[in-house]
């Protein structure tokens, strides 16, 4: 269930990137995503909302159509909650070449390359005035991205804090 919903919401997501910038194109193009290959490892993220820890195996995809780079994971554990983050870079070679990060609020738009979206459980996202600290390492054969204290908001302003660790 939680597989079919994490499809169902990222092909949503998509969908909402797609439309907000295509809207001069034709409406019979087709949007991509494309799964990136992990090195074919199994890579578990953890991340903190509130004091509560998420766990869950990492997913990392390109957007055909903005080139926009996610990396993101589902919580395993507790199906009584969505439990998923999702980081949003410029594309796959600004989010590999590492460093330090900015928070951007606009998610529908490529960001300069030191910027990042972060979205938590859907409703919870970067604002303007979001706070934290986000940084991507390199790791042996991979990157490990490290936020810590973001605040994101809902619409209605309700605030959650995540930190957490997620190689890719």
């Amino acid at each position: 269930m939680k597989r079919i919903t994490l499809v169902v919401l990222s092909y949503f997501i998509l969908l909402l990137t797609a439309c907000d910038n295509n809207k001069t194109k034709h409406s019979n193009e087709t949007t991509k995503e494309t799964t990136a290959a992990i090195d074919n490892e199994e890579f578990t993220g953890t991340c903190t909302a509130n004091g509560k820890i998420y766990t869950g195996n990492v997913k990392a995809s390109t957007f055909g159509l903005t080139g926009q780079f996610e990396v993101y994971f589902q919580d395993n554990k507790d199906a009584s909650e969505l439990g998923l983050i999702r980081i949003l870079f410029k594309d796959e070679a600004s989010a590999r070449a590492g460093g330090n990060f900015i928070t951007a609020y606009d998610q529908q738009k490529n960001q300069t390359d030191k910027e990042v979206s972060i979205s938590f459980d859907i409703k919870y996202r970067t604002e303007e005035d979001s706070k934290g600290t986000v940084t991507v390492n390199k790791t042996g054969g991979h990157n490990e991205l490290i936020f810590d204290n973001v605040t994101l908001k809902t619409m209605s302003k309700e605030t959650v804090v995540v930190s957490g660790k997620i190689p890719f």
